[in-house]
């Protein structure tokens, strides 16, 4: 019908949808090219975050190399950059040093707070696998196996040996030769599966494993 409509009737229909449209028209134009924009400097700003956390990291691990003091940058992040994987690596770090001065009890906390902020399978099943091991090391024979019980794929063999271990300790021979013949056989070293090897030799000999030694063989 438009087509039928002179160019003034035409003209003033359009100057009566602008006055009653023309703000929201503008308005809308405005507020989605704000949110273009908005979007775009929080991405911008996500990013130099992130690159000002990795240079402070950055700059964590170079003053450890040079045995200089860390203190103050690690307390930094902690309070800039709290649940970050930086925070997390720096709990890693402050575990490996109080193990070195063995002090395991402090070594045990740092790795449940960094276990803590492992977002990722394989940190967390790395993380367990240091937990157990101190554990281990407090004589806390259940809990170790506990946590060793939780550890994932990819640290399996070294969990199983773990596990030997922990059963050795606790006087239970059978597990720990079980354990320690699984992780054998996982073993992906010429190393590891030497020093392995050399647990289950000294292994103390199980009535299973002299019932199974004196079984005659069907060519006897």
């Amino acid at each position: 019908m438009a087509d039928f409509l002179t160019d003034e009737e035409q003209a003033e229909r359009i100057r009566k949808a602008w006055r009653d449209y023309g703000l929201v028209i503008v308005l809308s134009v405005v507020l989605a090219i704000g949110g273009v924009i908005g979007w775009n400097m929080f991405q911008e700003h996500r990013a130099d975050v992130r690159q000002e956390a990795a240079d402070l990291f950055a700059e964590f691990e170079n003053a450890r190399g040079l045995m200089g003091p860390v203190d103050e940058i690690a307390q930094t992040i902690h309070e800039q950059y709290p649940n970050s994987s930086y925070e997390m690596f720096v709990y890693l770090y402050n575990a490996k040093d109080a193990a070195d001065e063995n002090e395991w009890e402090k070594s045990l906390g740092f790795l449940e707070q960094a276990h803590a902020l492992a977002k990722d399978k394989t940190y967390q099943d790395m993380i367990r696998l240091r937990i157990a091991r101190v554990e281990f090391q407090l004589d806390r024979l259940d809990d170790a196996l506990a946590s060793a019980n939780q550890i994932g794929e990819g640290y399996e063999m070294a969990s199983l040996e773990l596990k030997g271990d922990i059963h050795r300790a606790q006087s239970d021979f059978e597990s720990a030769t079980t354990s320690y013949e699984e992780a054998v056989e996982m073993a992906q070293s010429y190393v590891e599966r030497e020093r392995i090897s050399a647990k289950l030799a000294t292994m103390p000999r199980t009535s299973e494993t002299e019932l199974e030694s004196n079984t005659p063989s069907p060519e006897e």
